[in-house]
């Protein structure tokens, strides 16, 4: 299981190429365990964050996170979500809408492992 802890290191999580290409601090998961759809969130800033994380239109999500910690949050299951919105007070950061073709490549292309 996941913990949240204040400082990442290479021990407890390790990014792959793609994430850092992205220069994101900030993805969504699939978790086969329990198939849900699950946002990191790897707070940047020297203030807190407030995200605001939108799921189907109907459902959201606040992260108030507090400087340099990261998060993990589920979001629901994935196969009930059909779109998702990531906003910061400034701007969407992220937004992505899932049909049943990109359900299935994303469900074998996003996860976090531990090593």
């Amino acid at each position: 299981m996941f913990k949240h802890e204040n400082e990442l290191t290479k021990q407890k999580f390790n990014k792959g190429p793609k994430f850092y290409s992205r220069s994101a601090h900030y993805t969504l998961y699939y978790n086969p365990e329990n198939k849900t759809l699950n946002i990191f969130y790897r707070s940047l800033s020297d203030e807190i964050e407030n995200i605001v994380v939108i799921v189907n239109d109907n459902k959201i999500v606040r992260l108030n996170i507090s400087p340099k910690h990261w998060y993990i949050q589920n979001l629901g299951i994935f196969n009930d979500i059909n779109y998702v919105r990531i906003d910061n007070s400034k701007k969407t950061l992220y937004e992505k809408y899932f049909d049943n073709e990109f359900r299935e490549i994303f469900k074998n292309k996003s996860y976090i492992t531990f090593s």
